[in-house]
């Protein structure tokens, strides 16, 4: 299937102040830029600063970093295909982990992987996409294009469908990348610390 090109938001520049105590990210207040990353990250490493197209315009990864935020979030990628049934269950599933414990923790971004005869999805695919989506979602968020596995790198051992990658919103790093999260369960003890346990330092820097 095709890929995206990796997308950076031009050069980035440190900016020169005081950062912020346990994240380089934020200096004196403010974002000091989109972290470097390698294009193939692994578990705990950052993501790469990816463009999507949305029905609407593009949706980038940096519109949800929040480096200076009192408290990280977790941005939900899932990426999913139209003939997936098990896609489509998750997605009917989603506010089984809306209405948990972590819903205020968490954004939602879902990318269109293929078509129902599993073609490469474009934009032109993206209202049918949509229009299932609202059917089984009350509340559903950013939907994309998303033909290519850009972030397939985080979990080595087995790439399925739906694939699920977290990204911490104040460091973009990748603390969770799996293939499968039920969401029936997310509001389970274990699944729930999983989720809402605090997000590890990071040694992110900015380009």
């Amino acid at each position: 299937m095709q890929r995206f090109a990796v997308e950076r938001r031009g050069p980035h520049r440190c900016r020169v102040g005081r950062a912020e105590a346990g994240n380089p990210l934020c200096v004196d207040g403010k974002s000091a830029g989109y972290p470097v990353a390698k294009a193939q990250p692994e578990l705990m490493e950052t993501s790469p600063d990816l463009t999507f197209q949305g029905a609407d315009g593009p949706i980038a990864l940096h519109d949800y970093s929040e480096p200076c935020a009192a408290r990280s979030r977790l941005l939900v990628v899932r990426i999913g295909a139209a003939w997936c049934r098990t896609c489509l269950w998750h997605l009917k599933h989603t506010a089984d982990t809306k209405n948990s414990s972590v819903e205020a923790r968490l954004q939602w971004l879902d990318l269109q992987l293929a078509t129902r005869d599993n073609e490469p999805a474009t934009v032109a695919d993206l209202p049918a996409y949509r229009t299932l989506i609202d059917a089984l979602i009350d509340a559903p968020e950013a939907v994309a294009v998303g033909p290519g596995f850009q972030l397939s790198s985080v979990d080595q051992i087995r790439v399925a469908l739906p694939f699920i990658v977290l990204i911490d919103t104040r460091t973009m790093n990748v603390p969770r990348g799996k293939a499968w999260i039920r969401p029936t369960r997310s509001s389970s003890p274990a699944c729930s610390s999983t989720w809402a346990k605090p997000l590890p330092r990071t040694s992110a820097r900015c380009a």
